[in-house]
């Protein structure tokens, strides 16, 4: 008798007869995923599965992350893009006995959609007899702010003659799409699908089929109804399931198991309104792993603290999240966590701010924009540092520090660069 496939093998099999099927349309050229949070994360697995020749598929998918800021700026980089991962694998294509000398066609200046087109469809026709199709999968590591400039993009590419053997894949969040206008325009170039992956049962499936027995395996086996009931917004299984699970991490002495489980029936809380019952769990989650001299405990020491003074801001307990952010700064400061370091003094400053107590703000800012200056460049590029500029500088123009605003600016123009407000602009816009 045959062996049943995993759950997860079957759901990459559906997903490859989706885009089999999306690759022999010849009017297609963007397959829009419709997906939730679990199903994201599954298409990702699927485009690496792909590329690392576990898959049957007969394309070249090449994941592009580079940030989206303007429509020339987006060409010119895409381009780029492909042409320097083309240069990593030469000596692969030499070694295979492959030609390896494409060069993509002149660009015009600035670089245009149409010219990112022709470079994927010259690409894929130098090597048409191992690729069936060249596929950009469009992930833009600014994608919360990207949706609107990336649709206009890609209008600009369908709007002319893209060669069929040129395809584009984009994931489009179900509660949150941004895709719809150019859904409607190109109703016979741009294919909708939600896959209906149903992952939290593929989890549940896993869970049940793996063999052994005892606490663990029952522990996990809670969790994943833990986190599927609170998905389907079903808070008495959620509560059922996650009690169940602490009782177990308790009675086993798994103290971070119980923080896991306690983070998960938070959150089932927060999604149903009750902010105390969250507030309590975060709460329950800190306690177990508090004080303990595991790093992994002490990461989480410091991200239910974290999790816990956002459920305060939530409750506008302003004054009492201050308090919890302010905590966890040695917390990170011992583990050497300089991300938390920051967002945790830039949150204690923020509260501090709307509660009233303006001093207290700006001693918090202050330390949150020291811990920034103290990051390597690239970490502060992207932090949250410029928010604590913000703050110090709300609180100057206020009175409460007046005459620091020169400094501050001077300040934060050395760490972030001329155009950080600018930039903050553009992506709270």
């Amino acid at each position: 008798m045959p062996q049943e496939k995993n759950p997860i093998l079957k759901r990459f099999e559906k997903l490859e007869a989706i885009w089999n099927e999306f690759a022999e349309n010849p009017e297609a050229r963007v397959l829009r995923w419709l997906a939730d949070d679990d199903t994201v994360g599954m298409l990702a697995r699927f485009v690496d599965w792909q590329n690392e020749e576990e898959g049957t598929i007969p394309d070249l998918f090449v994941r592009f992350t580079v940030p989206f800021r303007s429509e020339s700026e987006y060409s010119a980089a895409v381009r780029q893009t492909i042409v320097d991962q083309y240069a990593a694998t030469q000596e692969d294509l030499d070694a295979e006995g492959l030609d390896s000398g494409w060069q993509p066609p002149d660009a015009p200046d600035p670089v245009t959609a149409a010219s990112v087109a022709a470079a994927f469809a010259s690409l894929q026709q130098r090597y048409a007899e191992i690729m069936r199709n060249m596929v950009a999968v469009l992930v833009p590591d600014n994608a919360a702010e990207a949706g609107s400039g990336l649709q206009n993009w890609l209008t600009k590419l369908l709007s002319g003659d893209v060669p069929s053997e040129v395809r584009v894949m984009i994931v489009d969040y179900v509660a949150a799409p941004a895709f719809e206008q150019l859904a409607e325009k190109y109703p016979d170039k741009v294919v909708s699908v939600d896959p209906e992956l149903d992952m939290p049962g593929a989890y549940e499936e896993l869970v049940k089929e793996a063999p052994g027995s005892g606490p663990g395996h029952d522990f996990r086996q809670l969790y994943v109804q833990l986190t599927n009931a609170a998905g389907k917004g079903d808070l008495g299984g959620a509560k059922a399931a996650g009690e169940r699970a602490v009782a177990i991490a308790t009675q086993q002495q798994w103290p971070h198991l119980v923080t896991v489980a306690q983070m998960g029936l938070a959150a089932a809380y927060f999604s149903a309104g009750r902010l105390e019952e969250t507030i309590a769990c975060y709460r329950a989650a800190n306690q177990a792993v508090a004080g303990s001299d595991d790093p992994g405990e002490q990461k989480l020491d410091v991200q239910t603290r974290m999790a816990e003074g956002s459920a305060l801001i939530a409750a506008e307990k302003h004054a009492e999240a201050a308090e919890v952010f302010a905590q966890a700064v040695p917390l990170a400061q011992k583990i050497d966590d300089k991300t938390s370091l920051l967002e945790c003094s830039r949150m204690a400053g923020w509260c501090y701010e709307v509660a009233g107590e303006s001093d207290r703000a700006w001693d918090w800012g202050e330390k949150a924009v020291a811990a920034g200056a103290a990051m390597d460049e690239s970490e502060r590029e992207t932090s949250t540092l410029g928010y604590a500029g913000q703050l110090l500088l709300r609180l100057a123009n206020k009175g409460t520090h007046s005459g620091e605003e020169k400094r501050i600016r001077q300040q934060m123009e050395e760490l972030l660069g001329r155009e950080w407000e600018a930039e903050l602009a553009g992506a709270a816009s």
